[in-house]
Parts: C-alpha cells; sequence; structure tokens
C-alpha cells in the first residue's frame, strides 16, 4: 500500500483531470453591456416621461408603473428564457439576446423622439425581459467547480451593481447634451 492511499489521499494517477474553466473576461462584459443598457436611463426615466406627459404627476404614476413592470416582466419571462436557452444553449440565446437588446435600444431611441409614451413602455419591458437570467446561467455553465462557479456569480454580480453605480451617471452626463444620447 503507498503512503498516498494509507493517508486517505488519492494518487496522483488516479484523480480525474479537472476541466479548465473558461475566462470569465466576456462573461463580466456582457454582464457591463447589457447592465449598462438598462440603467443608464434610471435618473432621466422621470424627465423623459415628464416631457411625453401632460402633468407631473402623470409621470410620476407611469414611470411607477414601469419599474414595477420590469419585476413582473422578469419574474414572468425569465423561467421561459431559461427553458429556452437549455434548449437552443446558452452561447445561442445570449447572441439573440443581445441582438434583441439593440433592437430595444434603438425603439427606445426612435420612441423617445417620436415622443411616444406606450412604445417607449413596451420597448424598456422588452430591454428589461432579457439576459440577466442567461447571464447567470451562463456563468454556471462554464464553470468546471463550485469554487469557481461561486467566483463567477460574485463577478456578474460585481458587474451588475459596478453598473448600477456608473451607468446612471453616465447618462446623466450624457443628457446634458441631449436626452436620446444616453441610449445611444
Amino acid at each position: 500500500m503507498s503512503s498516498d492511499s494509507a493517508r486517505g489521499q488519492v494518487p496522483a494517477e488516479v484523480k480525474k483531470a479537472q476541466p479548465e474553466a473558461e475566462n470569465p473576461v466576456w462573461l463580466c462584459i456582457s454582464c457591463l453591456l447589457f447592465a449598462a443598457s438598462f440603467f443608464v436611463l434610471y435618473p432621466l426615466l422621470p424627465v423623459i416621461v415628464e416631457s411625453m406627459t401632460e402633468n407631473t404627476s402623470d409621470a410620476s404614476r407611469y414611470v411607477g408603473i414601469m419599474y414595477a413592470s420590469n419585476s413582473l416582466t422578469s419574474f414572468f419571462l425569465h423561467p421561459l428564457l431559461g427553458a429556452w436557452a437549455d434548449k437552443i444553449g446558452r452561447k445561442k440565446c445570449l447572441i439573440n439576446i443581445y441582438t434583441l437588446t439593440l433592437v430595444a435600444i434603438v425603439g427606445l431611441a426612435v420612441s423617445i423622439h417620436l415622443k411616444s409614451l406606450w412604445l417607449m413602455f413596451a420597448f424598456r419591458i422588452f430591454n428589461l425581459a432579457l439576459g440577466q437570467s442567461t447571464l447567470t446561467a451562463y456563468a454556471a455553465d462554464i464553470s468546471p467547480d463550485q469554487e469557481t462557479r461561486t467566483r463567477y456569480f460574485g463577478y456578474t454580480t460585481a458587474a451588475f451593481a459596478l453598473c448600477l453605480v456608473v451607468a446612471p451617471l453616465f447618462g446623466g452626463y450624457l443628457a446634458e447634451f441631449n436626452l436620446v444620447y444616453p441610449i445611444l
């Protein structure tokens, strides 16, 4: 009996090779881009909606409904997105989600230009209904073990938190020039 097995350790030749983890840089960049597309309008949404309505009271109500509908939409659509991602694969799903996010961003810019509150409402919800659940599932898929998975979840959470702080600042700065600039 070898000294390794006597101590309860598995000999090196018997150990299974752990798969290498994918580089999380693209995961973080994806999280940053998706979160930025969402959070950049946070400080501007009341001003934009107020410019489309008759009074401040209506604007406040519409912004409140828009924020609430974002959560409600995510609650119902993220399980469907997860099932879709399981069916076609995470990478394909992410590519489709980022294409649709681009469509939603252009739609938001057009709706603001046209001063269409309901069109803006639809594109805003459409943008929010997309990606975070798929990004989190992708983080789980590319990590070979529990420790790496925990670290990758931390990366995605940190990327979203960073965008929660930086994107509204950036959006507010760009809005000084024109309200549509933060969207583009």
